[in-house]
């Protein structure tokens, strides 16, 4: 009874302005729980469209990108504006696995608002572009393998990686260019004031001769084209809930890789239309047909791989054309900028809000693990090399082939064994591949084995070998 009192008092705060030009806003406080999704419905006779604001973060547009990074707060006196935009990136993208090639993804509005998520390609070009938006002269390197940008300050040319989450500086304390590095690689393995610390995630990476190696090889270094369709540079994100329709977010997709998160807009069974929503279509289920970029399918033919992510167009809008029930639609979504704590402020404004309701979700089938650089595989990936280093004690000073052999196949074992990851991978397939593997860590790491037993480090490509084995499956 108390849960029912406390969900039906759940907007403990509600403001509805009107207005000819600017439509209307509504106000939610969200109340104490030990939930983080939330569900909007729509129980009046209008469809709704409306941006959704929490606790003062609206990245609804490019230009409202823009505006959020030169209204942060520094984070040290005289910070300059290109570091705002780097932490900017830093701190509301990760990264994760490859969802699409296409370059509509270089687009800081797709990035930021609903992959959130992505290879350091994708983490660079939103950098780069966004600081092209500011006013600075910037590019992307593609350096076999791994891409990092370089911007103009007004004084040098300086190198910022948003995907290993950091720069180097050089001899007289600047932040070191491009061509700096590669002319002296102890920039990066032997660094001066490094900006990470040594118990921090991402150290061993970031400083290994590995990563310094990348830059030793310039005739395999290339300029990264960052251009993206110019659509998505003035479009804005605005969600559509029908009558009757649910809209459910952030969630994670069951135990999976990566800290990809979703929205799903549940529909009625009356419904059908288009729905303008822009953001990176993840799935459709139900009964029906849909019309996606001009063409028709039927909703079990709907394969977002193929017609979404290998497309060179994304569409910003998807229409119901039959509707024989239970129809979702699952958006990608940012967790960490739709974060529904509780006490966070949430504002809604657009259109048709006065029978716009917001509770926290009560369905036990629905997660969110929040994008700090681990997912759910990566967090028990670590757990069991913890246990494994306990039991096995490496010679880190001294690489043995074999005996890493050894380590990585009781690492193998344990996943076996684990009641979270033993129906997730094919281990017939990763103990064939054994050898292969082995040796390719070694050659991964001939300059600096030692990362690999490095705790993070190892989480991380651990993970990737794994993949290697991983039972592919539908998102939804």
């Amino acid at each position: 009874m108390k849960k029912t009192i406390e969900t039906v008092l759940f907007v403990l705060t509600v403001i509805l302005f009107f207005s000819c030009t600017k439509g209307e806003e509504k106000k939610f406080v969200l109340p104490k729980s030990d939930n983080n999704i939330v569900e909007f419905s729509n129980s009046g006779e209008k469809a709704a469209k409306f941006r959704i604001v929490v606790d003062g973060k609206d990245l609804s547009s490019q230009e409202r990108i823009l505006v959020f990074i030169k209204n942060m707060k520094e984070e040290y006196p005289g910070e300059a504006l290109y570091l705002k935009a780097f932490r900017f990136v830093c701190d509301y993208t990760w990264h994760d696995d490859l969802v699409t090639t296409k370059s509509w993804a270089y687009s800081p509005y797709i990035l930021i608002n609903s992959f959130g998520g992505g290879l350091c390609g994708f983490r660079s070009a939103a950098l780069t572009n966004i600081l092209k938006s500011l006013g600075y002269k910037a590019k992307s390197w593609s350096l076999n393998g791994h891409v990092v940008t370089e911007l103009n300050n007004g004084e040098k040319w300086i190198l910022l990686d948003p995907d290993l989450e950091v720069y180097y500086y050089n001899s007289n304390n600047e932040i070191a260019s491009y061509n700096e590095i590669c002319k002296n690689l102890g920039i990066i393995t032997n660094p001066v004031n490094p900006l990470l610390k040594s118990d921090m995630p991402g150290f061993a990476e970031a400083y290994s001769d590995k990563t310094a190696g990348l830059y030793s090889s310039i005739q395999d270094n290339e300029e990264f084209d960052t251009g993206f369709d110019s659509f998505f540079e003035t479009s804005e994100l605005y969600f559509y809930l029908p009558v009757g329709a649910r809209l459910t977010m952030a969630f994670n997709k069951k135990i999976s890789f990566g800290n990809y998160a979703f929205a799903e807009l549940s529909l009625p069974d009356s419904f059908t239309g288009k729905i303008p929503v822009c953001l990176v279509i993840a799935g459709v289920t139900g009964n029906g047909k849909v019309k996606y970029n001009g063409v028709d399918f039927n909703i079990g033919d709907f394969v977002v791989n193929d017609i979404i992510n290998k497309n060179d167009r994304l569409s910003s809008e998807i229409e119901i054309v039959e509707n024989k029930g239970d129809i979702k639609i699952y958006y990608y979504v940012n967790p960490v900028v739709f974060d529904f704590k509780p006490g966070s402020e949430v504002v809604i404004s657009g259109y048709n809000l006065e029978f716009i309701d917001l509770v926290f979700s009560e369905r036990p089938d629905l997660k969110i693990v929040s994008p700090g650089k681990n997912d759910n595989i990566n967090d028990r990936i670590s757990e069991l090399l913890t246990e494994l280093s306990d039991s096995i004690k490496p010679d880190e000073s001294n690489y043995n082939p074999e005996d890493f052999g050894n380590y990585f196949r009781n690492f193998l074992s344990k996943c076996e064994r684990d009641s979270m990851l033993k129906d997730m991978f094919d281990y017939t397939i990763l103990y064939q591949n054994c050898d292969n593997i082995i040796l390719d860590f070694s050659r991964d790491s001939l300059l600096d084995y030692s990362a690999l037993y490095s705790h993070d480090y190892g989480v991380r490509r651990l993970r990737e070998f794994l993949k290697r084995g991983y039972k592919e499956e539908d998102l939804f």
